[in-house]
């Protein structure tokens, strides 16, 4: 008994968006693994592996910001593969790269290629997934980057065991590509007409919207998931850096490194089964996952090998698990340039995600990584609080006066 092509295009989507995105992260994600490895190769000092991830992420901030608007009229499908081909020379790059400088150049492009990649996987969804997939299908392609850094932290003892770090950087390059080829030929639904807008009615699940222009809430949506943003970036950056500090070998801290990130995935795809079978518009549930991350991002100033595996997994699965239901709500919030209103709010978390590792350095210089950790759960509670306003401000800004 054959399958019908329609009932195999979701999983096809879904799949193939979760790969380029994947492939996205990828970069960031292995060099957060190897960061042990690489800073000895490489004679970097743990600032300089912070400020080089910092720079991924800035760059990737800054292009968000700049493309907004040409991906959009661009298309999800040439966006894709411009992304795609910024991402396979990063990671080709660092794979081979010798000095700090050139690390540097090759995550600069990483960051370009992400901020790139994921309003483009966005558009392809919304374009042949349909709005009623939407929320599921979002989630399902936000677990791309827990995934992606699960899958660098535990293939980290193999590779050190039996050849080198570079090898991760040159088998991470198959993903994005195959994801590429699965949503090459994909045909579109019948997505919403544009060149209409949306009246003020609302119905559960799907996008609306009652005027076209950037909702209010959405500037505080963008800084609170720059605050939040800090601690991903800090956990990228140190995480694994800190445990070895704390008397864990590197195996094992990319092992806990790669294992936190199984309740980014859980919390990822849980959210966006909420999502599509409740009239949430995402901002109250994101709002929360900010701020219990936070709380347990503290736990990772402690010594106890107990307190950092939970504070680890807090971290990155609610402090951090939350971007597929905010793609989700930004989008029903703006639904005549969904792929500008993801860049406006990854903008934010972009830049976060590049402070992050700065604010976390220059706070471990002076003062350790007992008061590190908790300082960058107290920036994530306040974003979370700043989100929960977003959406309030929202949902009265569609109801209007």
């Amino acid at each position: 008994m054959t399958t019908h092509p329609s009932r195999r295009r979701p999983t096809r989507l879904a799949v193939g968006a979760l790969l380029l995105d994947a492939g996205a992260s990828l970069p960031f994600a292995v060099t957060g693994a190897v960061s042990a490895s690489l800073r000895d190769d490489l004679m970097l000092s743990d600032r300089e592996l912070g400020a080089s991830l910092a720079a991924c992420f800035l760059a990737g901030a800054l292009v968000a910001l700049l493309a907004q608007r040409v991906l959009d009229r661009l298309g999800g499908l040439p966006s894709a593969c411009l992304g795609v081909a910024l991402c396979t020379a990063a990671l080709l790059g660092i794979a081979s790269a010798s000095s700090a400088r050139a690390l540097l150049v090759w995550l600069l492009a990483a960051g370009a290629g992400l901020a790139v990649m994921m309003p483009a996987s966005n558009l392809l969804l919304l374009k042949h997934g349909g709005v009623d997939r939407l929320a599921g299908l979002l989630a399902i392609k936000q677990a791309s980057v827990p995934l992606a850094m699960l899958t660098a932290g535990l293939l980290v003892p193999l590779a050190l065991a039996v050849a080198t770090w570079r090898v991760l950087f040159l088998a991470a390059t198959l993903a994005a590509p195959l994801g590429l080829v699965l949503l090459w030929s994909l045909p579109a639904t019948a997505a919403p007409d544009r060149s209409v807008r949306p009246t003020r009615e609302t119905t559960a699940g799907r996008i609306h919207s009652s005027r076209d222009r950037v909702p209010l809430g959405l500037t505080d949506a963008a800084i609170g998931v720059a605050l939040t943003s800090c601690l991903p970036g800090a956990l990228t950056a140190y995480l694994v850096l800190s445990l070895v500090d704390a008397g864990l070998s590197p195996a094992t801290a990319a092992l806990i490194y790669g294992g936190a990130n199984l309740s980014g995935i859980v919390l990822r795809l849980s959210g966006g089964l909420y999502a599509s079978r409740t009239a949430t518009d995402g901002f109250r549930p994101v709002g929360l996952m900010m701020i219990v991350g936070g709380l347990g991002a503290g736990l990772l100033g402690t010594s106890q090998l107990w307190a950092l595996i939970l504070g680890a997994s807090l971290a990155f699965g609610l402090g951090w698990g939350w971007p597929g239901l905010l793609f989700y709500a930004v989008m029903r919030a703006r639904p005549s340039a969904p792929a500008a209103a993801s860049a406006i709010v990854q903008s934010g978390g972009l830049a976060g995600a590049a402070l992050g590792p700065f604010i976390a350095g220059a706070i471990v210089a002076s003062y350790g990584w007992a008061a590190a950790w908790p300082a960058i759960g107290a920036l994530a509670v306040t974003g979370g609080g700043l989100v929960l306003r977003a959406g309030s401000r929202i949902r009265s800004d569609r109801r209007g006066p």
